[in-house]
């Protein structure tokens, strides 16, 4: 299905007085700019907020205190291969082909002047069992290892970043594995995974936040307001052919499905 979703861009600078234009974001002030690990702390957002956007808004989310957070984790990368293309960090991601068939993936940033980009894969030799889809515990697909790196990136930021600018990107990537499913009568046959990512991203509000920290409400910080829409179509050929809907229905997967941002 489409997802859109709504993220809070902030500042490094947090002001105690409110600004009266909305501020910039570049490559200068970006808060993980470079080559280095870092760590995001997400929440979900409880039932009930609306985060309405505006111009020079005021939002106080103070009261919120979420215990159930989650770390999405950023590695510096070291990779020569992926260095010299101007990689510098990835995230470790799972790839969902079926609602429940998928492999595990290394997206690859490339944070550059110019804003930030997913321009590469690294894919993890593995094998996945598939036999409580299919009915046959010896079914599976093995993934071998593969890397590439794009010139076409997803692009999550384009600097400067400020109030009403937009962007967007379409970026296809592809991962080869070989399908194992006795009943349809493929043994080891190479299967073509190719998924296409569309997003677009819009400042749609800018202001000063407030926050829970250590019982209490944080400083002002300033914000912008990003509204994105992202949605990936996947697809899957067999000897250069889309797959027939024989083969992907039993596993739970069709030609041209939708599925969310990943």
């Amino acid at each position: 299905m489409k997802k859109t979703t709504t993220l809070l861009l902030c500042s490094f600078f947090a002001f105690t007085l409110f600004s009266q234009t909305p501020f910039t974001i570049t490559s200068a002030n970006f808060p993980v700019f470079g080559p280095q690990s870092f760590e995001i702390r997400a929440a979900p957002v409880p039932l009930g907020v609306n985060l309405i956007p505006e111009a020079n808004g005021d939002w106080d989310f103070s009261n919120m205190h979420w215990m159930d957070t989650f770390d999405i984790i950023y590695y510096a990368e070291t990779d020569p291969f992926f260095t010299s293309a101007g990689i510098n960090v990835y995230q470790n991601s799972f790839k969902l082909v079926s609602p429940s068939i998928g492999y595990t993936i290394d997206y690859e940033y490339d944070f550059n002047l110019d804003g930030v980009e997913e321009k590469g894969i690294y894919v993890y030799q593995q094998v996945d069992e598939i036999g409580f889809t299919t009915g046959n515990p010896i079914d599976h697909i093995y993934v071998p290892f593969q890397t590439a790196v794009y010139t076409t990136g997803r692009k999550f930021m384009k600097f400067p970043a400020t109030y009403q600018s937009a962007w967007s990107s379409q970026s296809r990537r592809i991962v080869n594995f070989d399908l194992t499913f006795t009943a349809a009568g493929l043994n080891n046959v190479p299967v073509k995974h190719i998924f296409t990512t569309f997003r677009s991203d819009t400042i749609v509000g800018w202001g000063q936040m407030r926050v829970y920290t250590n019982g209490s409400p944080s400083i002002p910080y300033n914000v912008l307001i990003d509204r994105v829409n992202h949605y990936t179509v996947d697809s899957f050929f067999i000897n250069e052919q889309p797959m027939a809907d024989s083969l992907s229905t039993p596993l739970g997967m069709s030609q041209g499905q939708i599925t969310a941002f990943s």
